[in-house]
């Protein structure tokens, strides 16, 4: 199946304006290096935005980037380009766009290496990320605009950096070679592929990671719950964020896996402040689902994600768990989280240290 998004592309190019700012502007991020010279004449522009769709130069995470990509066909016979979207849950996107991230002053940035994919250790299952991608033809002459909140993209929404300047050059390179790839779509196998390098962007990061309550190291790993931004005290109808963050506790590379968006097999209790334990129910479906295999350096950190709860008032649902009743008052909420070891082939759960909230009543 070849989808195509649209036809002949060919919109009007806009951007945030020039990206050659005023010193002391610091309302958008700055362009530091110019973009090389177009590749199979088609050139590319980044900006970067804020979740509203303003441009931006100061962001509290790297989460909250909403990078936006402006390639231009400046050839003379129409291009197809795949790209990605959200209802595929952003997958083959680490593989289309990279991204290089440094530091503005020149000191080392060393993050984790990640990997998209379904399974690791069986070829059959290569061609998954590429299933049903999204093309588009891009007409000479034309503009394409393609916008990533990197705060939904498996693997980079798990990087969280510490409060600084950074510099930002991205790389689509579309697919990969996917000729002898079984299951794959004829509009990936045919999609531009290369490397196509964008200008280098400035911008900082603001907010620095909480203090975390870390569990006892175990086969290697802590983990901590993440404090929702918010605080703890939460209405009766909102949705409670239940992130936290991994720790490679030792001297040496780990490996780890970590399904995207969420594992079923993730575990949550919540007890009331009488000592109640809250009656739950849960459900497990089938399908096959995509994992992120992370590398991570001795003692770096990555944010894993959990299926938030969702607090109504007849129930509070996390996923696929479910929980009886929401009323107002104090609880208690423990959290065990499945991460998988690749080689050999084995499932560790961590228990996060318990997350303390408040419910009030809607006024």
């Amino acid at each position: 199946m070849v989808r195509i998004v649209a036809g002949i592309v060919a919109v009007v190019f806009a951007g945030c304006g020039t990206t050659l700012f005023a010193q002391g502007d610091d309302s958008r991020a700055k362009e530091v290096v110019a973009a090389p010279e177009p590749k199979d004449g088609l050139s590319l522009r980044i900006e970067l935005l804020s979740d509203e769709g303003h441009c931006a130069g100061r962001f509290a995470r790297l989460g909250d980037v909403r990078l936006l990509l402006m390639m231009q066909n400046g050839g003379k016979e129409p291009l197809l380009l795949a790209i990605d979207e959200a209802e595929r849950r952003w997958v083959a996107t680490p593989e289309l766009v990279g991204l290089e991230l440094t530091r503005d002053d020149g000191k080392p940035l060393v993050l984790p290496e990640f990997q998209v994919a379904t399974f690791f250790d069986n070829d059959s299952f290569r061609g998954d990320n590429w299933h049903a991608i999204p093309v588009r033809w891009l007409a000479a002459g034309g503009y394409l605009r393609w916008s990533i909140p990197l705060g939904e993209i498996p693997g980079w929404q798990s990087f969280d950096l510490a409060p600084g300047v950074f510099r930002l050059r991205v790389t689509y390179r579309g697919p990969p070679d996917l000729a002898r790839v079984k299951h794959v779509d004829d509009g990936a196998k045919a999609a531009w592929r290369g490397a196509l390098v964008s200008s280098t962007l400035r911008f900082e990061i603001t907010d620095s990671t909480p203090a975390l309550t870390w569990s006892e190291p175990q086969k290697g790993l802590r983990i901590a719950s993440i404090p929702d931004p918010r605080g703890d005290r939460f209405t009766i109808g909102e949705t409670i964020e239940l992130a936290t963050m991994l720790e490679n506790a030792t001297d040496a590379p780990l490996a780890v896996v970590r399904e995207v968006d969420y594992s079923q097999d993730d575990g949550l209790e919540i007890t009331a402040a009488d000592g109640r334990e809250l009656s739950q129910g849960s459900s497990m479906s089938t399908g096959i689902n995509h994992r992120v295999r992370f590398t991570l350096p001795p003692h770096a950190r990555v944010r894993i994600h959990a299926a938030p709860a969702h607090v109504s008032q007849d129930q509070i649902q996390a996923g696929n768990h479910w929980f009886s009743g929401a009323w107002a008052g104090r609880f208690t909420l423990r959290q065990r989280i499945e991460i998988e070891a690749p080689i050999p082939p084995q499932r560790t759960f961590l228990e996060v240290p318990p997350r303390e909230i408040e419910l009030v009543a809607r006024r």
